[in-house]
């Protein structure tokens, strides 16, 4: 058995037979009964993933949830595609530019910038490398998103760097 965890969302990945099946149903019960915490099945789903005659409504029926088609998305990454091309990033990056457009409208200091480059983004581009191989031009890219929300450009304005950027990121 195979997991991805982050906080509070989990994908499992079995075979697809029967024991394996009521292996998961008793783990994820002796969680239940150890933690106090209740799973949510009815927001959960089962995908089939490959080839095989996979009985997704044996498991749709004992875990109580719904059967989810695809592509699915967890935690904003596409588990589908090619992560050798561009559209396979874009979902990722159009989320880069919308939490930093969103920032950028509170008039936060330079070291809150930097607080939350580090925090969020950084460990976000951590967690898709975790699973996915980067190309070059999307870490270029997502370095670029860094480097100017953190020196404040606009898209029609420069704005004087007042540090080498590699520089600056040796030191952070």
């Amino acid at each position: 058995m195979n997991h991805l965890t982050l906080v509070d969302d989990t994908i499992i990945f079995i075979e697809a037979n029967v024991e394996s099946m009521l292996n998961v149903r008793r783990i994820l019960r002796c969680f239940e009964i150890g933690s106090g915490f209740k799973i949510n099945f009815h927001k959960s789903g089962v995908v089939k993933v490959g080839k095989g005659s996979c009985a997704v409504d044996m498991w749709v029926e004992l875990f109580r949830c719904k059967q989810v088609s695809r592509p699915i998305i967890f935690l904003w990454l596409p588990f589908r595609g090619n992560s050798s091309s561009i559209g396979f990033w874009e979902t990722m990056l159009e989320k880069f530019r919308s939490r930093l457009v969103s920032w950028k409208m509170h008039f936060i200091s330079k070291v809150g910038c930097l607080v939350l480059i580090k925090s969020v983004l950084a460990s976000l581009t951590t967690y898709f490398l975790s699973v996915f191989k980067i190309m070059k031009v999307v870490a270029m890219t997502i370095e670029k998103l860094q480097r100017d929300f953190f020196w404040g450009i606009k898209r029609d304005m420069r704005n004087i760097h007042l540090v080498y950027w590699p520089s600056f990121c040796k030191n952070c």
